[in-house]
């Protein structure tokens, strides 16, 4: 029998490898180029970009 700590990892595992096919996804269709912003959505500046490089999870 799987401990209720395993399969909640193995469930938080599929939720990731399924983000990771669909950022996949995205790259494949957009390929080197940006992608568009949604409607109302300011691009993020290099200081919001590096502090969010800087946190931890």
């Amino acid at each position: 029998m799987v401990s209720d700590d395993c399969e909640r990892r193995l469930r938080l595992l599929a939720k990731e490898v399924a983000e990771v096919g669909a950022a996949e996804e995205i790259r494949a269709f957009y390929g080197d180029g940006r992608v568009p912003l949604p409607e109302g959505v300011v691009e993020p500046s290099e200081s919001e970009l590096a502090a969010v490089d800087d946190m931890q999870w």
